[in-house]
């Protein structure tokens, strides 16, 4: 219903939705609340297979309708067992799999009794613990605030980030732009500081680059001297503020505060979004079966229009 943009913002948006089902479950294997993980869990196993549907993915979309109606049937229990939850993870890595084109080995059952006559292969405990440690880091990076600094001089670096550290934020430092960039495969922060004049690479190439690779992602230059060329060929590119040295601390924490909060509002309107979009088709085939054919028009025009003033209000941005 959208251009192909959508589909690249789907695989980005895939792998947190996975995320938070490996979250629920570990959270469930430390005997953490059962109904409210089990909902985070049942949540995102219905939005990848919604999603998976949309786009057409139809061997993702086949493997989470298996898990999701397994799932299901724990729903009143209170409870999950050890080797359930490993079997749950696995299929979770075999989500990750099919996403990344791979051919799976993942074998699924109907039913629990037949997991316990041919239980899966259990997760090793060195492999749980660094799994729990990496969701734990991305977990602390999200609710905190993770910011990239990239200057190529380091004592630059060393106060930045020792300003945005002492108020809370989860920081990485770069002295070289394309280490940055490299950094960007299969990271995702709310917010990049750079400096302008750099070596081998300068602020601009890298926001031009940084684009190529993600439209919504903010980018503040840091410059002892801005000129007003600059500022215009930049704004044009997509950058989204500039802070001059000397470097004001409160300037700094300010303009960090307010695009990473705009940020996450826009994700949230996203999220909110791709879930109706995720979940139409159900409605729209339900729909035809009762013969609701001008509701069924109705509500695909009105999603259109949603998706026409998202990719308006993207484009302003």
């Amino acid at each position: 219903m959208e251009d192909s943009t959508i589909l690249h913002d789907f695989m980005i948006e895939a792998e947190e939705i996975i995320e938070e089902a490996e979250i629920g479950l570990l959270e469930m294997d430390k005997g953490s609340d059962f109904q409210d993980n089990y909902n985070a869990v049942f949540r995102a196993f219905h939005s990848l297979k919604g999603a998976a549907g949309m786009f057409g993915l139809d061997a993702l979309q086949s493997h989470m309708h298996k898990l999701e109606s397994l799932f299901e049937e724990k729903k009143n229990d209170g409870t999950i067992e050890k080797e359930q939850i490993d079997y749950f993870l696995n299929g979770i890595d075999a989500a990750k799999q099919i996403l990344s084109g791979e051919e799976i080995a993942f074998r699924h059952v109907s039913n629990f009794e037949d997991l316990k006559k041919d239980p899966t292969e259990p997760i090793q405990e060195e492999v749980l613990v660094a799994k729990k440690e990496e969701l734990a880091e991305k977990k602390e990076k999200k609710e905190r605030g993770f910011i990239y600094i990239v200057d190529d001089e380091s004592e630059i670096v060393a106060l930045i980030n020792d300003m945005l550290s002492d108020a809370g934020y989860v920081t990485k430092t770069f002295t070289k732009a394309q280490d940055l960039l490299n950094s960007l495969d299969g990271e995702y922060p709310d917010l990049i500081l750079s400096d302008i004049s750099m070596p081998e690479m300068d602020g601009e190439e890298l926001l031009d680059k940084v684009r190529e690779i993600d439209q919504d992602l903010p980018l503040i230059f840091i410059s002892g001297f801005i000129t007003k060329e600059i500022m215009l060929r930049s704004l044009n590119s997509g950058a989204q503020g500039f802070i001059e040295k000397p470097i004001n601390e409160n300037k700094v924490l300010n303009i960090c505060n307010i695009l990473i909060s705009r940020k996450r509002a826009m994700k949230l309107l996203n999220r909110s979004i791709d879930f109706i979009m995720y979940q139409f088709s159900d409605l729209d085939s339900f729909l035809e079966q009762k013969g609701k054919d001008r509701l069924r028009i109705s509500l695909r025009d009105e999603l259109q229009t949603i998706l026409e003033m998202r990719k308006q209000l993207k484009d302003i941005r």
